[in-house]
């Protein structure tokens, strides 16, 4: 014999109480009451561990603390009575804004070159709410700190970016940290943090400068004798036999990084017969003994 039975669902809510706790209801809170018929007897099957059920009352009371996230929005009690029937209570949890945003990392890092557009664009990783309807909706993004070169931009896609909004300068700040805010949609609402590092990357903007526009160095046309120096380096201050001696030190600087800013000092046109450059020494070369050397023109290139 076969016994058919028609269950007889009730649906009944819970919404945890803010003026008590912000994650959970109080316990022993009524949720709901199961109309019983009369001379039956009722017992709740298999594990139930957020509810208690009065089977004297038919009241359902809050047995320990209950989490929307955790229970997936509702919790299901199955009423078995004797004689055979079936009460199927499902309890609806009730959200509350018990979840603030949150990024993914707590700190991003990025970069971009300096000579980026305005308006240039760089995504970043946005925050999530596990928090149901508005409460779990991230409707704002800030940067709490307060920084001029960039501004952010967030779609109806759900995609966070940072952009540029002023002309970037290496040599002026070479790294943008910055505290971005997330804030979501509930009454009060909450917020979530993490940090941007943005690092600024140079491109080879600036000349080298020299320290001054003209030096001077007099020279008698003989080697300057130096005690100090060694063998080695006596025979490295000569070239194809002829005398060299240094006259001058070249000092100039570039503002940019990196290979950018290595200098190579050159000389440029007829004049390097007469003067070489190691480093940043300048050394000239006796060629002719009763011909007048003539001060040359140096410039400094960047390597690049």
């Amino acid at each position: 014999m076969f016994w058919l039975f028609a269950p007889i669902v009730s649906k009944l809510a819970v919404r945890p109480s803010p003026s008590q706790s912000e994650l959970d209801a109080p316990i022993d809170t009524r949720v709901g009451r199961v109309q019983l018929v009369p001379g039956y007897f009722y017992k709740v099957s298999g594990v139930n561990q957020y509810f208690d059920f009065d089977t004297a009352t038919g009241w359902i009371t809050v047995r320990s603390t209950v989490d929307r996230e955790r229970c997936n929005g509702s919790v299901d009690l199955l009423l078995v009575a004797t004689p055979p029937s079936i009460v199927h209570v499902v309890v609806i949890v009730l959200d509350v804004n018990d979840h603030a945003p949150e990024f993914p990392v707590p700190f991003q890092n990025v970069s971009l070159v300096e000579s980026s557009a305005i308006g240039t664009r760089i995504p970043l990783l946005p925050a999530t709410d596990p928090d149901a309807g508005r409460n779990g909706t991230v409707v704002e993004y800030g940067i709490e700190n307060t920084v001029d070169e960039f501004g952010l931009i967030y779609d109806d896609a759900g995609l966070l970016y940072l952009e540029v909004r002023l002309p970037l300068d290496r040599e002026s700040k070479q790294l943008v940290t910055m505290n971005i805010s997330a804030k979501d949609g509930g009454i009060p609402a909450r917020t979530g943090y993490t940090t941007v590092y943005v690092e600024i990357l140079d491109v080879n903007d600036n000349a080298p400068t020299f320290s001054s526009r003209e030096l001077e160095a007099k020279w008698n046309g003989r080697p300057a004798p130096n005690t100090s120096r060694s063998a080695d380096q006596q025979i490295c201050s000569t070239i194809s036999g002829l005398a060299a001696t240094p006259i001058a030190t070249l000092n100039a600087t570039d503002a940019d990084h990196g290979r950018n800013g290595e200098i190579i000092y050159s000389i440029p046109g007829a004049e390097r017969e007469h003067f070489r450059i190691e480093g940043s020494q300048v050394f000239a070369q006796v060629r002719d003994k009763l011909r007048p050397l003539v001060w040359s023109q140096f410039c400094a290139t960047t390597k690049c």
